[in-house]
């Protein structure tokens, strides 16, 4: 039976597949757009400082997304956000929408991946990662803090059956309403090789997938594209596994995995484009982990 995936954000198009396996497709096609993590739980401010949340323009339209602080002047989001944007508006260091953030700035400043097409946001594609360039640089507090970059080294980690941590802006519940808190749950790791049981070689080696923890309804959804997949390590650093890229279209709670890009594939690219070695940062740009509930 054919099923269908789709991307976290945008309803552009469909691209055909082998039927065995998922094909993805763009979420509004099946729902509005702005979203919420599912069956997640209220985050208190200070508890993923690393969060952004970014209104991007569009000709005609704004769409919005998540992003992850890991440098003063630096995010790492999903390319099919940023493609085609004339602006972003980045948003940091608060949980709700309604309240007035530490940080809030805009931007035009992007790169996404040299082997994404940028001209084809709604199509489902490998290396969906981008970095943003905040014009104005952030000050870093308890509510706002760069979270640690998965290192090169540690880029083909293996996170079958791992408890992970999504967080962003996005649905709650398919089509549902959208919360105004910022929502994060609990995840567990799925191999690239079950993932690919369900996508086929859109899940390369820079993916990573993620499902249910322990209710079957728990996932990232529209909106959450771009955002967060956090691995606490045994150190108790919390590290940037991923970034939010794709789920299956059967809905955010049908418990087939979601899709993330791991940036530690992409060091060198991020190094060309910055300057900056985000493996061997500063301590003082790394976030403090005190309030970490997970």
């Amino acid at each position: 039976m054919l099923t269908k995936a789709v991307f976290l954000l945008l309803a552009v198009a469909v691209i055909q597949i082998q039927s065995e396996y998922i094909e993805p497709k763009f979420f509004e096609d099946m729902v509005p757009v702005a979203g919420r993590i599912v069956s997640g739980w209220d985050a208190v401010l200070g508890q993923h400082p690393h969060q952004a949340h970014l209104r991007l323009e569009r000709a005609g339209f704004a769409v919005g997304c998540g992003g992850s602080f890991v440098h003063p002047e630096w995010l790492i989001s999903a390319a099919h956000c940023t493609a085609l944007s004339v602006n972003i508006f980045v948003r940091g260091g608060a949980v709700s929408l309604d309240e007035t953030p530490e940080y809030l700035e805009e931007t035009n400043q992007y790169w996404n991946h040299p082997t994404y097409d940028s001209s084809a946001p709604g199509r489902v594609q490998p290396n969906d990662i981008c970095l943003i360039k905040l014009q104005v640089p952030a000050t870093f507090t308890n509510n706002l803090a760069p979270i640690r970059v998965q290192s090169a080294a540690d880029a083909s980690q293996d996170f079958s059956q791992v408890k992970l941590v999504a967080s962003g802006f996005g649905h709650t519940w398919t089509g549902g309403p959208g919360a105004r808190i910022l929502q994060w749950v609990f995840l567990r790791g799925v191999s690239n090789a079950h993932c690919r049981l369900t996508y086929g070689s859109i899940v390369t080696d820079a993916t990573v997938c993620a499902h249910y923890f322990n209710v079957t309804s728990q996932s990232t959804c529209q909106g959450d594209s771009g955002g967060p997949l956090v691995h606490t390590n045994p150190k108790g650093h919390r590290i940037l596994i991923g970034a939010a890229s794709f789920v299956a279209s059967g809905g955010c709670h049908s418990g087939m995995p979601a899709a993330f890009i791991r940036p530690g594939y992409f060091h060198d690219w991020f190094t060309e484009i910055s300057g900056i070695d985000f493996e061997n940062q500063d301590e003082q740009f790394i976030e403090r982990e005190s309030l970490s509930l997970n």
